[in-house]
């Protein structure tokens, strides 16, 4: 696993379909650090695949920071927008700073959920999981 990345992909076999995403603490202290620039951009749209600390899986995901969150939903098998607002964005930035400050050896996740409900769950993870366990997915990789 590459240092200060975080992955993301779409989990579509779970019980519940998942846009999964996991890194090393570097890499959520860059995801708190991106959420608290997107709190601060109220209308604005975001394109992680865009963003060096991500790395793609099979999915393209467009966060749009709404005065209103409306959650993760699927527009196509490969394609997804993330609805969330200021406080959200804030809100996550404070999940993922525990993230950041874990040990290599805990492993743990969280659900990000916005009071709504999502077309789709979305997981956070830290030490549970490692990019060969999605094949060759990984786009920018």
């Amino acid at each position: 696993m590459k240092k200060n990345k975080i992955y993301f992909t779409y989990i579509k076999d779970a019980y519940e379909p998942v846009v999964l995403f996991f890194g090393d603490p570097g890499g959520f202290s860059e995801f708190a650090k991106f959420f608290r620039f997107c709190s601060q951009k109220i209308n604005e749209n975001f394109n992680l695949e865009e963003y060096s600390m991500f790395v793609c899986g099979d999915v393209r995901i467009v966060l749009k920071i709404l005065p209103k969150p409306n959650g993760m939903k699927k527009n196509s098998d490969n394609f997804f927008e993330w609805g969330l607002s200021l406080n959200e964005c804030e809100m996550f930035a404070k999940e993922f700073d525990i993230f950041a400050s874990s040990d290599k050896q805990t492993a743990f996740h969280q659900y990000l959920d916005c009071g709504l409900l999502d077309d789709v769950v979305v997981k956070v993870s830290i030490n549970e999981y490692l990019p060969n366990m999605f094949s060759d997915i990984w786009k920018n990789n």
